[in-house]
């Protein structure tokens, strides 16, 4: 694990770089990401979106109670050695210990954690890039089970599966794993059309593609449930063009089953002849198909 957030680390930081080969080498790099490193790659992602969201003014409360504490214990051992009044005592050591608050510790310690915020702000940018940049199809069954985390994992998660899943195409229905279709059935109802749009599009066109017969029914919430934004008209649009595309597919496979079989089977069909139906000259009887008998 440590090994594969070290080069994670790395390749975050090339692709912010400002030099074009790292970043189009990292870029590249992101794009076969395997699926094994995913999750080392939403670690960093939610260790820096920690950062990100934390208070620098938060710290005051903690400093100030650090600060009673140290008075506390000093004062009760130093008038236990010098047999003094605890008061004179506490009040020696409070001018010090304030003036050490003010001037170095909180503010030490806000500009330590500006700085590092900062930091994290552009990191997780940098990462969200990454995130966009996966087109390994194998990352699909790793990433689906992150939408059920939280959202510090379910929105990075949305935004690798948003550049995924466009590019399945029929035949490819393996990379969407039927015992984690619920997952996307189940956010197909009940996510923000505002928040997760590019998401859900990607799903339906997924769905359109590699869906089977249990994808109609959560296709037709969209596509029939009312729009009153223009991101739920576009995903009702987009719902209604994957469920012809589901429903003619299906047509097509179902199709493709209908086999031609004799009424009624002769006793020895490998001695029966399957013989032209219009007249013409005699065909060599070698030469005729003859039917198979069942097992």
């Amino acid at each position: 694990m440590d090994y594969y957030i070290d080069r994670l680390e790395r390749l975050i930081e090339d692709v912010g770089s400002s030099e074009a080969d790292d970043a189009q080498a990292a870029e590249s790099a992101f794009a076969h990401l395997p699926a094994n490193e995913i999750e080392p790659l939403l670690r960093i992602r939610n260790r820096e979106a920690g950062w990100a969201a934390a208070n620098p003014y938060g710290i005051r409360t903690g400093c100030v109670w650090m600060c009673v504490i140290v008075l506390i214990l000093a004062t009760g051992v130093l008038s236990d050695e010098l047999g003094r009044d605890a008061g004179w005592i506490s009040f020696a050591i409070a001018i010090p210990l304030t003036a050490f608050y003010h001037l170095a510790l909180v503010r030490g310690l806000r500009n330590r954690t500006v700085g590092r915020r900062v930091r994290a702000l552009r990191r997780l940018q940098s990462i969200d890039r990454a995130l966009s940049l996966i087109r390994n199809k194998h990352c699909i069954e790793t990433l689906l089970p992150f939408l059920e985390r939280g959202e510090r994992y379910s929105f990075p998660a949305a935004i690798a599966l948003t550049g995924i899943l466009p590019t399945l195409v029929q035949g490819e229905g393996h990379y969407l794993p039927r015992d984690q279709r619920r997952i996307v059935y189940k956010l197909l109802a009940v996510a923000d059309p505002q928040r997760y749009e590019g998401l859900i599009l990607a799903i339906l066109h997924a769905l359109g593609e590699v869906g089977g017969s249990g994808a109609i029914v959560p296709l037709e919430y969209p596509a029939f449930h009312p729009a009153k934004t223009p991101a739920g008209q576009r995903i009702k649009l987009a719902a209604q063009t994957a469920l012809k595309r589901l429903h003619s597919r299906l047509a097509r496979e179902e199709e493709g089953k209908v086999l031609l079989r004799p009424a009624v089977s002769p006793e020895r069909p490998e001695e029966t002849l399957l013989r032209p139906a219009q007249a013409g000259t005699e065909t060599d009887p070698q030469q005729l198909l003859r039917p198979v008998a069942d097992d």
